[in-house]
């Protein structure tokens, strides 16, 4: 039995505000076979814009991690094009510089930065709470299990997940810590480049933390 699926190439949230909803609710790119009734993610290339929000993101698939570099570079030249550069029109331009450029390697990733953005949380405070857990969890380190943001509950606790359905909630004023002087040789490392994400530096050979 043959089916077909659409998937998102270039998606603008103020367009497809519901769109937004559906990633929000970890439902974005997944779909059930119709055969043997499974669910399964298709994980693709594609861009995401939310001027409401302050958002442009790239999203890759995760296979392609290792060429982080490369992909870095793209994103940027594609944000230079479409969004920041001199050929932009200067008032498409002023709110191109608006918002914040991430790329993203795979689906989960992807939904956590838009979370983020929902819970108006500082994604660069949450990344270096991972590192503070895996400083205190060695065995939370595991590349193939990253933990990913996937809710606020109701108390206004942060919950993360990482592969196999294991979570941990901690409040979002916790985050406040790590806006300190004191991590702010980390938040610069973070924000090197537009892949800000603790697994760049965790896969990373030369990984200028330690753990």
């Amino acid at each position: 039995m043959r089916t077909s699926h659409r998937i998102g190439l270039s998606i603008n949230a103020a367009r497809r505000p519901a769109l937004r909803d559906t990633i929000e609710a970890g439902a974005f790119h997944r779909f059930t076979c119709a055969a043997c009734n499974g669910a399964f993610s298709c994980e693709t290339t594609f861009t995401y814009l939310d001027f409401e929000r302050g958002q442009f993101l790239m999203v890759i698939p995760p296979s392609e991690r290792d060429a982080w570099a490369d992909h870095v570079l793209n994103f940027e030249g594609l944000r230079t094009r479409t969004l920041t550069g001199p050929e932009v029109a200067p008032a498409a331009r002023g709110l191109g510089e608006s918002v914040s450029a991430r790329l993203c390697f795979g689906l989960p990733a992807f939904r956590e930065k838009v979370l983020c953005a929902a819970f108006r949380i500082d994604d660069i405070s949450l990344e270096i709470a991972k590192l503070e857990f895996y400083r205190s969890a060695p065995e939370l380190r595991a590349r193939e299990q990253p933990l990913r943001l996937i809710a606020c509950d109701a108390d206004g606790g942060l919950v993360l997940e990482r592969a196999g359905g294991e979570t941990l909630t901690f409040a979002a004023e916790a985050l406040l810590r790590y806006q300190r002087p004191a991590y702010d040789a980390l938040r610069r490392i973070l924000l090197e480049n537009t892949y800000v994400d603790l697994e760049r530096l965790l896969s990373s050979d030369a990984a200028p933390i330690a753990i």
